[in-house]
């Protein structure tokens, strides 16, 4: 059976006291390894471009990548993907900042966000990239 799920929950809401910055993610900032691979057609589907995929972490039974956008209407901006296998994976791309959502089948919650979240339990993958 093929599982794929790809996060739809996005917010959109600016801080009050005024807009905070978006992260630069360094990652994208060094040379590609052996370790950014994912499998071309998780980065087709998902709409990706190849060159960015960046691994972040192992979490759970599970590897989280970041990436940047490959479709039109969302070129270039920041992605992650939750990845099992090619038949179990999800992503989400942060569409209206300051924040996207992805909430995988199995419970995990992955957030791209401008400022570390508010509420406790969430671990930092990399910069501007939250897990729980």
């Amino acid at each position: 059976m093929r599982e794929i799920w790809i996060g739809v929950t996005l917010t959109a809401t600016m801080a009050l006291a005024g807009c905070v910055a978006e992260p630069s993610y360094t990652e994208f900032d060094r040379e590609p390894t052996a370790a950014d691979h994912l499998q071309s057609e998780v980065v087709n589907s998902a709409g990706l471009q190849a060159d960015t995929v960046r691994y972040l972490a192992e979490w759970e039974d599970s590897t989280v990548f970041l990436a940047k956008s490959s479709l039109e209407q969302l070129e270039g901006r920041p992605c992650v993907v939750y990845f099992t296998t090619v038949q179990s994976w999800a992503s989400t791309c942060m569409s209206k900042p300051p924040e996207a959502n992805l909430v995988t089948g199995d419970g995990t919650n992955i957030r791209l966000t401008f400022s570390a979240p508010e509420e406790s339990g969430w671990t930092r993958l990399g910069e501007g990239v939250y897990v729980r």
